[in-house]
């Protein structure tokens, strides 16, 4: 639900973005280099040029802006 938010708001702005997928069946969530994106071990995580975004209602904000 919070990655499908997230992808709503970027396709209604036609925002540029590259989507990584993350495979939470492996485990990848939990992937050292992961979690210094988002410590919680969940998705979506937003990089934007090094600012660092992981809840995906504060995504939304910020693309918004």
């Amino acid at each position: 639900m919070s990655t499908s938010r997230v992808l709503v708001v970027i396709l209604e702005k036609q925002l540029p973005y590259e989507l990584i997928l993350v495979d939470i069946a492996k485990g990848e969530q939990r992937d050292e280099n992961y979690m210094k994106l988002q410590p919680f071990g969940k998705v979506p995580v937003l990089d934007d040029s090094g600012s660092i975004i992981f809840e995906s209602r504060a995504i939304c904000k910020y693309l918004e802006r």
